[in-house]
């Protein structure tokens, strides 16, 4: 999440994007530095589970973007270690970064993770 303030106007220019293009409102949110809260007014073009998964796509897009041009930076670095997909899984190196690992982990061990 964003540690400083042009990181979090990055993250309210993706949100108000985001809005214009799915036609939804935006009640409230607030970005904190592990996570945000979003309050929103879905519209009959775009209801809830078309929004969240169009933001997570985007906010790990800008998430893995900045660690990567942070790399350098130590614990940049580490969650990006963290983040990337065994080659068992994706053989390019992929990165996942909203799903829980322990869920990762199931289905790697089943063998049935999507790219």
């Amino acid at each position: 999440m964003p540690q400083s303030l042009s990181e979090t106007r990055l993250c309210a220019t993706l949100l108000s994007d985001l809005r214009g293009r799915l036609d939804f409102k935006i009640i409230g949110y607030v970005l904190m530095p592990e996570h945000f809260d979003l309050l929103i007014w879905p519209s009959a073009q775009a209801n809830p589970s078309r929004i969240v998964p169009s933001l997570k796509e985007r906010t790990a897009l800008f998430i893995l973007k900045s660690l990567k041009e942070n790399a350098r930076v130590l614990r940049c670095q580490r969650m990006l270690d963290r983040l990337r997909l065994p080659p068992s899984v994706h053989g390019h190196g992929a990165h996942r970064v909203w799903q829980r690992p322990e869920r990762l982990e199931r289905e790697e061990a089943a063998g049935k993770t999507e790219v």
